[in-house]
């Protein structure tokens, strides 16, 4: 992220951080427990809600650490408003990912999941990470209205040079 740039990072535990740039806000989900000690009952604030939030927001890009539910959609609604957005979905591919966050979207809205899908092709780019290693990545080129579907183009990755010695 460039250090000009602000972006909003929501997710439910402290994965995602940065030790360095000034203009990214971390926010962290909250349970309705007494969280400040005086007796009275704390708000409940689950990833929608800060995703709802986030949207009110003047931020440059927007992140959700492991879309797992409603807040699927308002990832949804914020990749089309311009903003860059990042998330982190369980998924076995690259081409799952994004069929993954509209299936969480649908649970939420009366959309139909080719028009959620439809809306996500404002995504540039689907990275799959395994062993904590980029191994594959996907761009989305577009919607093919007749398979109804997403249109991915897979992008070759160089695999990091590993030196060998000898035994």
């Amino acid at each position: 992220m460039p250090l000009g740039k602000s972006a909003l990072c929501i997710q439910e535990t402290d994965e995602l951080f940065s030790n360095t740039h000034p203009y990214i806000q971390f926010q962290q989900i909250t349970t309705d427990k007494d969280l400040f000690g005086d007796g009275l009952d704390g708000s409940r604030y689950d990833l929608r809600a800060l995703a709802i939030n986030g949207l009110l927001t003047d931020i440059d890009a927007f992140m959700i650490g492991e879309i797992k539910g409603r807040e699927a959609l308002q990832f949804i609604n914020s990749a089309n408003t311009g903003n860059q957005c990042f998330a982190s979905v369980h998924a076995n591919c690259p081409e799952e990912a994004l069929p993954q966050i509209a299936d969480y979207a649908k649970n939420d809205s009366d959309y139909s999941k080719a028009d959620l899908l439809k809306r996500l092709q404002s995504i540039g780019l689907v990275v799959f990470m395994k062993d904590f290693q980029v191994h594959s990545m996907s761009e989305v080129l577009g919607w093919d209205d007749d398979r109804n579907d997403l249109i991915y183009r897979r992008v070759p990755i160089s695999v990091p040079y590993k030196e060998h010695r000898a035994s």
